[in-house]
């Protein structure tokens, strides 16, 4: 079925996309859309990718289109982001109210599937982080895994707890992936403990995984 070629092609795209090789990455998100063309995975990852690229204008226009078509306040907050690059501030203010408000809706509802896209949201924006910890101690209870540790050693960090952040995103290198935003985070969170060198190796380590990514993850 098509779908299912062009979520295929998806997948590509992001490994090329982790790698920071954009325009590998642009090729196949281009590919998703020629066999889907209105397949919003497909479009909201190339106006990712266009984004990263400089093309700023070409990825809110595409990201105005997607907005319309689904609800997922995720597209609402990368929108936001790129509003504010451009300087349209209250485009951006009332981008980023609209995803809060659906990101609070999710936070009412009280499932679990949400604790963690809430938590990077919070985290993103530096806002509700004492919440945004909170979400991330009860995704551990549900997920032990790499990026649960990473999540919440980031939202120790970003709440001034720089030892316990340490701890945690600790246990996530144990797991010995090879990602380039863990190695990032880890690389921050050990300069704020003091352990230069070990910052000085971990963002080695993400360079030499992704050479681009200080663009893809700007620390705020």
């Amino acid at each position: 079925p098509k779908i299912d070629l062009a979520w295929a092609y998806v997948q590509l795209g992001e490994l090329y996309l982790s790698r920071g090789q954009f325009d590998q990455a642009l090729e196949f998100f281009e590919k998703s859309l020629q066999t889907l063309p209105d397949y919003l995975n497909g479009l909201e990852h190339k106006a990712e990718v266009l984004a990263l690229r400089g093309d700023i204008n070409s990825a809110i226009e595409i990201y105005e289109k997607v907005i319309q078509k689904t609800a997922d306040p995720e597209l609402k907050s990368a929108l936001a982001k790129l509003c504010l690059e451009v300087g349209k501030k209250e485009t951006a203010d009332s981008l980023l109210n609209l995803a809060k408000e659906q990101f609070d809706k999710y936070l009412e509802s009280d499932l679990e599937a949400f604790n963690r896209h809430i938590a990077e949201f919070y985290l993103k924006w530096n806002i509700n982080l004492k919440k945004a910890l909170e979400l991330a101690q009860k995704e551990l209870d549900v997920r032990q895994d790499i990026h649960t540790y990473d999540l919440l050693a980031w939202a120790y960090y970003k709440n001034g707890n720089s030892n316990k952040a340490w701890e945690s995103i600790s246990l996530a290198l144990k797991h010995k992936a090879q990602d380039s935003k863990i190695f990032y985070h880890a690389a921050v969170i050990a300069k704020a403990v003091g352990k230069h060198k070990e910052s000085q190796q971990y963002y080695s380590q993400a360079k030499a995984i992704n050479p681009l990514f200080e663009k893809m993850y700007p620390e705020n």
